[in-house]
């Protein structure tokens, strides 16, 4: 579950087009295979920025890179922004409470933090 900082639940996906089409260049056991790997990044953690997660994930884990680069339609660029897509996706489904606020400060990359009811994120999130 995905809640904004003032407590309104997200229940509508960003950029719904975008990735209901993306998942028609995947298989089932595609679709499986990539909800569980999103499910254990988002599990790894109590806070997660977007975008270093995006960017340490992508290096580490080609299978995650694969499957991204097929959602994207090959497009190398737009792996990011897809990843950045599946992750608030999997965190709006997720069992647990989850916050969100964009990401903000001297590092201000567009992205998201993240972070699991009862643990406030340390700075540099601008409150």
């Amino acid at each position: 579950m995905l809640f904004s900082v003032g407590g309104q639940q997200e229940i509508e996906l960003p950029h719904k087009d975008d990735y209901d089409q993306s998942q028609n260049n995947l298989t089932d056991d595609e679709k499986v295979q990539l909800a569980e790997i999103f499910k254990g990044l988002i599990d790894s953690g109590k806070i997660h920025s977007s975008m270093a997660l995006g960017a340490l994930s992508l290096e580490k884990d080609a299978t995650l890179k694969a499957l991204l680069l097929k959602v994207a339609n090959g497009n190398k660029a737009e792996i990011g922004r897809y990843f950045g897509l599946y992750l608030y996706n999997a965190i709006m489904l997720h069992k647990e409470k989850w916050f969100f606020k964009r990401s903000s400060g001297r590092l201000d990359t567009g992205g998201y933090t993240y972070w699991r009811e009862n643990y406030r994120p340390p700075k540099p999130v601008n409150w």
